[in-house]
């Protein structure tokens, strides 16, 4: 048995030290380096079986090769689920094998109980974790217009929770999540999230985060939230250490929104006397 296990290790660990690479140069993760991982952990796994480490791994790779086959392999999806299946028979708690479940199946288009139960699940068992929040805010904004009432207040639990979130850069992942999620986004999720924005303190760390994706959203606000929003905006001017905030109003050309509120100095207007004074 120990043999078997150092065999399941050695294999296991080349697998790793390739998804590390990824993590310092993200044009490293090809299709055929993923395919490379696969085979590691295939091996690994025929030495160790119910490994669950190896089993999520396999789920998550196929579902990968999945999303960015520029011709998919019809197999690497139902692969990725059954790897995936496996991998929470053996460890029903952990909620990456959740979440991961909850990409491949709407990557799938398979809006099933399966999908609901993977939904709550990776919310229940990782409420606070960061890649919880990324993947089931794209998931869920993906499959939104197909879930459940109550299915669509776990999705907007997770993603309030994930702006409100304290680790570093969690915002952020959300934000982002937010935009490759977004055909599937709704008027009234949209809506939603406009008040959640401006009913919670915007983290110093996030201010840049927040104020993209207010201004991302901007065009389906109502007037009421627009309002309160533009206070928050001319908080995160003034919040801002520099002037990244003032520069993405500009582009937006939404500068006018905050000049009227802001401090008189120099450094605002210089920025305010060639705004346009719009959207007020």
């Amino acid at each position: 048995m120990t043999a078997r296990w150092g065999f399941a290790d050695y294999y296991a660990r080349q697998s790793e030290q390739i998804i590390g690479s990824w993590q310092k140069d993200l044009s490293l993760q090809t299709e055929s380096s993923i395919r490379e991982v696969i085979a590691l952990d295939e091996r690994a796994l025929s030495f160790a079986p119910r490994h669950r480490t190896y089993l999520y791994r396999l789920g998550q790779m196929h579902g990968a090769l999945h999303r960015i086959s520029r011709i998919r392999n019809q197999d690497d999806g139902p692969l990725s689920l059954q790897y995936l299946r496996d991998s929470i028979a053996v460890r029903p708690e952990w909620p990456l094998t959740w979440s991961e479940l909850v990409l491949t199946k709407v990557e799938m288009g398979e809006y099933d109980a399966e999908l609901h139960q993977a939904i709550v699940n990776a919310a229940k068992y990782g409420p606070w974790e960061p890649i919880v929040h990324h993947q089931l805010t794209r998931g869920g904004i993906g499959a939104y217009s197909q879930l459940p009432t109550a299915i669509q207040g776990v999705v907007r639990g997770n993603i309030q929770r994930g702006l409100a979130s304290p680790e570093y850069g969690g915002p952020s992942r959300v934000t982002r999540a937010i935009y490759l999620g977004s055909q599937g986004l709704t008027v009234d999720l949209v809506w939603d999230l406009g008040l959640h924005l401006a009913g919670i303190e915007w983290p110093n760390r996030s201010i840049q985060a927040m104020t993209e994706l207010t201004l991302y959203l901007w065009p389906v606000f109502n007037a009421d939230t627009r309002r309160l929003l533009t206070v928050k905006l001319s908080q995160a001017v003034v919040l801002d250490r520099g002037t990244v905030v003032l520069r993405k109003l500009r582009a937006a050309q939404q500068l006018g929104l905050v000049c009227p509120y802001l401090p008189r100095e120099e450094q605002y207007k210089r920025f305010c006397r060639s705004a346009r004074f719009i959207g007020r």
